[in-house]
């Protein structure tokens, strides 16, 4: 396909696409809210995507991680929970490379937490 570049599809390290990069920032950043369709759209995304889990858990993280002032608080708990239903679904059988969310995501967690928390002892916006 146009714009990726395929590396091994088992480790999670295919790249997405330009397209499909655009898209997830469009869901994630634009369009996600706290409402379940909207996180599930989401979750669906990450999922069929799962062969760049690893570039997926980098842009999650960075959504998460991200101190811009027009991210608001229900925007962070919206990304909260996709992170939670990525990793709940990542341990589910039958979604190819899903694991690797859940390995990629553990790894970053204290980053983000620790992000997270800035927010909420309001050190930041």
């Amino acid at each position: 396909r146009k714009g990726t570049r395929h590396n091994s599809n088992w480790d999670g390290g295919t790249q997405l696409s330009t397209e499909d990069r655009d898209r997830f920032n469009w869901l994630v950043r634009k369009k996600l809210t706290i409402s379940r369709a909207s996180i599930c759209t989401a979750m669906a995304f990450c999922f069929e995507k799962s062969g760049a889990a690893q570039e997926i858990a980098l842009l999650l993280k960075d959504t998460l991680m991200d101190d811009a002032p027009h991210v608001s608080v229900d925007m962070r708990i919206a990304r909260l929970y996709l992170l939670s239903d990525i990793l709940f679904n990542s341990q589910q059988p039958g979604v190819k490379n899903a694991f690797i969310y859940r390995d990629a995501l553990e790894k970053m967690a204290p980053d983000i937490f620790t992000s997270l928390g800035r927010h909420g002892s309001g050190q930041i916006g």
